[in-house]
């Protein structure tokens, strides 16, 4: 029997939609990195991304003029042997938060606006947060199946996400002193939504007990099916031994 898949919203996810409340004009930037020594197969960065990575945010931030650069903040990475904060030292001025200083959703929450330079969770946080968020990213790195990559083509055309850290940085210069106009504007919002389509929702609690009654209804259905065609057999081989006996007897 093929394995039953239902879609609910995640839970995490739900539970921070909508709750971007701006407590200051900076711009935080949620960087990412990579294990120096790779034991595994997987869409991630690997250690020959790195300095292509490095140099990626350092054309980003190069880009930025003086008085905007002032305004970002950097969320470090945990430690994975690269010296994370010594290599972007080297790149920009800006000011570093560390892993630990609280949560990356909790800066995201309260900052003007968000910047995401590889494709994972923060992104996604963001949008459901509903943060002004700009991404950009290597795509050939960073892989999608088709269905993801609908998603994010939709970011593309809102002019969210960008495949180029120049076109990103442009971007920023662009909307940053009307960020809440653009970003609550109907093309960049539709996008938004429809990225998160199924992800979340603020009643996701009462679709997981929904999804439950209906794996619940379906196995029921299924055991049911079995007891029948459990019957059907034992009537059939009770017919035909049935037959067997009495032809026996003539």
């Amino acid at each position: 029997m093929n394995p039953i898949k239902i879609n609910v919203p995640d839970a995490n996810l739900s539970s921070i939609m909508d709750t971007h409340r701006p407590k200051n004009d900076n711009v935080l930037f949620i960087g990412n990195s990579a294990m120096k020594y790779v034991y595994m197969f997987a869409n991630i960065l690997l250690p020959d991304d790195m300095e292509k990575y490095f140099d990626d945010k350092r054309i980003f931030f190069s880009a930025l003029p003086k008085e905007l650069l002032k305004k970002c903040l950097y969320r470090l990475y945990v430690d994975c042997g690269w010296d994370e904060k010594t290599e972007v030292s080297k790149i920009t001025t800006v000011r570093f938060i560390e892993a630990n200083n609280s949560t990356a959703t909790k800066w995201m929450q309260k900052c003007k606006m968000v910047v995401v330079d590889y494709e994972n969770t923060p992104h996604w946080q963001a949008l459901a947060i509903n943060a002004p968020l700009i991404c950009y990213w290597d795509h050939d790195v960073w892989l999608q199946t088709p269905e993801g990559d609908d998603r994010l083509a939709a970011l593309r055309e809102a002019g969210i996400l960008f495949r180029t850290p120049k076109e990103a940085a442009k971007k920023l210069i662009d909307v940053f002193d009307n960020a809440a106009g653009w970003w609550h504007g109907s093309d960049v919002q539709y996008a938004r939504l429809y990225c998160l389509d199924g992800m979340c929702s603020k009643s996701w609690l009462k679709k997981w007990v929904a999804g439950f009654k209906w794996v619940g209804r379906y196995h029921d259905m299924i055991a049911r099916s079995r007891e029948t065609n459990l019957m059907v057999r034992i009537i059939e081989e009770g017919v035909t031994h049935e037959a067997k006996y009495t032809r026996g007897g003539k």
